[in-house]
């Protein structure tokens, strides 16, 4: 009997996994608040894949295989891009506000190494004015970001869940499609084993059919060599009939 495989080593899998293709990428950042399902729909291939002639031309595991390869993996792909661009543009953050420390800290020794005249200092308090009105902005965007992170992984989380819940659903697709195969394959071999059976009697009967239309040619020259001897007996008793004969 057939065993039950993980999807993911089914060829299929391996396949369709990867046609599938990112698309509409600044839709994919834009749009932090859009559903996982309508990301996938809107963001990839996805449908196209489905309603193409090569995956309706499927049946069976290889099917539910490849539907399971298209499914996660048009789930995962923006997600991933998002994620991915997200700790970019966090990263991009960062290193800003990096760069705002140091200055603020080059400003602070400056200001106390030097006596600075009224003009300069009121320069540098435009400087720093400046400076602390892009860290506030830089600030909004960190807080924006982060809730955009935390947003993802909940998606995510969730995501994973269903995924873990129509790949349980794959493999005991796949289980029953592998024992119905067995049984198939086993009402074939009973199949074929009647046939061969059923030939041999065939042949067994043909032969018996000759010998019985060559008993039957047999018997029916018996009978007339038995009517013969009854006829020469008639002959012997009644010797009128034996002249009659002979004449």
């Amino acid at each position: 009997m057939a065993t039950s495989r993980d999807p993911k080593d089914h060829p299929q899998y391996q396949y369709w996994s990867s046609q599938v293709a990112l698309r509409n990428r600044v839709l994919i950042l834009s749009s932090e608040d859009m559903p996982v399902y309508e990301l996938r729909h809107r963001c990839t291939n996805y449908d196209d894949l489905l309603e193409s002639a090569e995956f309706q031309a499927l049946e069976g595991a290889d099917r539910v295989a490849a539907y399971h390869a298209l499914h996660y993996t048009a789930t995962m792909k923006p997600l991933r891009h998002r994620e991915y661009q997200v700790a970019e543009q966090r990263n991009q953050l960062l290193e800003k506000k990096a760069k705002y420390e140091k200055a603020q800290k080059e400003i602070k020794k400056l200001l106390k190494e030097k006596a600075i005249q009224q003009d300069e200092q009121e320069d540098y308090i435009k400087r720093l004015e400046k400076i602390n009105e892009t860290l506030v902005q830089d600030n909004r965007d960190w807080e924006q970001v982060n809730s955009v992170l935390k947003t993802a992984n909940l998606e995510l989380r969730e995501e994973c869940d269903r995924i873990r819940q129509d790949y349980e659903q794959a493999l005991t697709k796949i289980k029953a499609l592998e024992k119905d195969l067995g049984k198939e394959k086993e009402h074939r071999a009973r199949l074929a084993k009647n046939n061969q059976s059923l030939g041999s009697y065939k042949g067994h009967f043909n032969t018996q059919k000759a010998k019985n239309v060559d008993l039957q040619k047999e018997i029916g020259t018996l009978k007339v060599k038995l009517q013969n001897v009854q006829r020469y007996a008639e002959e012997i008793k009644n010797p009128e009939l034996r002249e009659m004969a002979q004449f």
